[in-house]
């Protein structure tokens, strides 16, 4: 089984994230917003390769999307991956991934 750790950065995007939807829809749709990445990261550490490669920005990155949102990791190993940042499709990605 794949392991995975998510960086703080990417663990204040999900705060952003659950927050964000909360006030703009409900708390149920924030929950199952969240509910939906968390199951793309599980996928993800048991597919690593799934993602497409950012290394253009950022060394050993992929990017995984799910609904509006990529999901930027790193391999660390055959059997580890580290989530970087969860960023909205409208963000300029590469300036907070570099950040």
């Amino acid at each position: 089984m794949a392991n995975y750790q998510i960086s703080s950065k990417a663990e204040a995007d999900l705060d952003g994230i659950w927050f964000y939807t909360a006030e703009k829809w409900s708390f149920e749709q924030a929950e199952r917003y969240l509910a939906s990445i968390r199951s793309e990261i599980e996928k993800i550490a048991q597919n690593p390769e799934s993602g497409r490669s950012y290394a253009h920005v950022l060394e050993n990155c992929r990017a995984y999307k799910v609904k509006s949102h990529y999901i930027f990791y790193e391999i660390i190993s055959d059997d580890h991956v580290e989530i970087l940042r969860i960023l909205h499709e409208r963000m300029d990605m590469e300036n907070r991934l570099t950040e």
